[in-house]
């Protein structure tokens, strides 16, 4: 019964996010339009401008430019991705869903660091169905920061390879997870949050066992939290 309603809402979640992708794309687009004009206009008075104004005249540059780039990321991360497997580059994911977070408030006081192995081999999957599973444990990650006051807010993104696996990591200096707590987190509809439906590691599970891999939790009250994925090599990446 537990596999039924995750099922059913990994579905719901998955038809709600191509709303929201196809949603983020066309804004993206009305967004891009402009600023595109905005550019070509600054870069004429630019061209033209007194030494009074060319201090500002560059931070709006500097903005326009940063806009551009955040529409940019929005239209890629919202295109249409196919559903079928296929070989995937793990530490592209983390980097675009990481540039993606550091737009989120709640980052901005955590250091995010990637540790990533410049030799991974590529792993088989689903693109969107593991990009959601980066962002949510990042999501959760900075949620466990929020309430920190007395040591570094640090977010430690990993990947490797162990024995016949892809391993990715995420550790985070929060607040913690008990053990009464850490026993439930898989279960769908569980949260500890004020604002959490209790499906964001739920839909994780599901979709790492689906891609026939596993996903532990190790977590200590005080200290942090660090999630372990590990996902199987393709067949002929394990033989060689």
């Amino acid at each position: 019964e537990k596999e039924l309603v995750v099922a059913r809402q990994k579905f719901f979640h998955q038809e709600k996010m191509a709303a929201v992708g196809a949603l983020a794309a066309g804004v993206a687009h009305e967004i891009g339009n402009p600023i595109a004009a905005m550019s070509g206009v600054l870069q004429e008075m630019v061209s033209t401008q007194e030494p009074s104004t060319s201090g500002k005249l560059a931070m709006l540059q500097t903005h326009i430019h940063r806009l551009s780039a955040i529409t940019r990321e929005i239209s890629e991360f919202a295109a249409p991705q196919p559903v079928v497997r296929q070989l995937l580059d793990l530490n592209a994911l983390v980097r675009t869903t990481s540039g993606l977070m550091s737009y989120d408030k709640r980052m901005q006081k955590v250091n995010l660091q990637l540790n990533l192995d410049t030799q991974l081999p590529a792993i088989e999957g689903v693109a969107d169905q593991l990009t959601q599973v980066i962002m949510n444990l990042l999501i959760n990650a900075a949620d466990a920061l929020e309430s920190v006051k007395d040591r570094t807010l640090e977010i430690v993104v990993q990947t490797a390879v162990f024995n016949d696996t892809v391993r990715l990591t995420v550790n985070d200096t929060g607040s913690g997870i008990d053990k009464i707590t850490l026993n439930r987190v898989f279960e769908a509809f569980f949260t500890t949050k004020r604002r959490g439906t209790g499906l964001g590691l739920a839909l994780c599970y599901s979709i790492v066992t689906g891609h026939n891999g596993t996903i532990e939790i190790n977590s200590t009250v005080g200290e942090g939290t660090q999630v372990l994925v590990s996902l199987p090599l393709p067949i002929d990446e394990e033989s060689t």
